[in-house]
């Protein structure tokens, strides 16, 4: 039986679909990334359900396709079904909680993006002395005494690639914060990249957006 066909509709940026973009990535799967830009969303909103993106059209070899909506749920599934959710419930919950701490850190840069340019600064400094250090000192001293550098087990799986859309998300809105505190997330990326090629050409190639 042939792969499902995969086809991931968003926004030219990382945003919500680059959790999806990367299982799809180290899953080695093909995949149509059809990146919209701004302009085109009028015209595309109404034919989306609920009008929101991401969603993930699924074509299975028959024909029939089904369309997915709700980033995490899409980023859930995919990593489920390609075995990147854990072996056993441990793993799962270990798992689940670092997720749970890359959300709480999104929602801190989500307001920091989309703030004023007035209120920006004073968000960031919250986010320097508050939760950044907080929640990425958790993080990291989890990493740190993991046996295989990575959030679980010996494979990489959905949290390893929540945290780096995290740290991408932060470096580009909160410069400089992770290098001068956290050193142990560019060894965790080198483990990933280290064993999914494929993702690491997508990494080293992906368009450069601002978010």
């Amino acid at each position: 039986m042939s792969a499902p066909k995969y086809k991931l509709t968003y926004f030219n940026m990382r945003g919500l679909a680059e959790r999806i973009r990367l299982v799809l990535h180290a899953a080695d799967l093909e995949f149509e990334d059809h990146r919209l830009e701004r302009s085109d969303w009028p015209a595309v909103k109404p034919t989306i359900e609920g009008g929101k993106l991401p969603v993930l059209d699924v074509t299975t070899c028959c024909g029939k396709t089904r369309r997915m909506n709700e980033s995490m749920a899409i980023a859930r599934w995919l990593a489920r079904k390609y075995q990147m959710m854990g072996s056993n419930d441990d793993e799962y919950y270990e798992i689940e909680r670092m997720i749970g701490l890359c959300s709480d850190i999104d929602r801190d840069v989500a307001m920091i993006i989309h703030a004023t340019e007035d209120a920006r600064p004073k968000l960031i400094e919250e986010f320097k002395e508050g939760n950044g250090p907080r929640l990425f000192g958790m993080m990291a001293k989890h990493l740190e005494a993991s046996q295989h550098g990575l959030v679980t087990g010996n494979k990489a799986t959905l949290a390893d690639f929540c945290i780096l859309c995290t740290i991408d998300q932060v470096e580009s809105n909160v410069p400089g914060f992770l290098t001068d505190k956290f050193t142990i997330f560019q060894s965790h990326r080198e483990r990933i990249l280290k064993d999914k090629p494929k993702l690491a050409d997508y990494l080293e190639n992906r368009p450069k957006t601002a978010y």
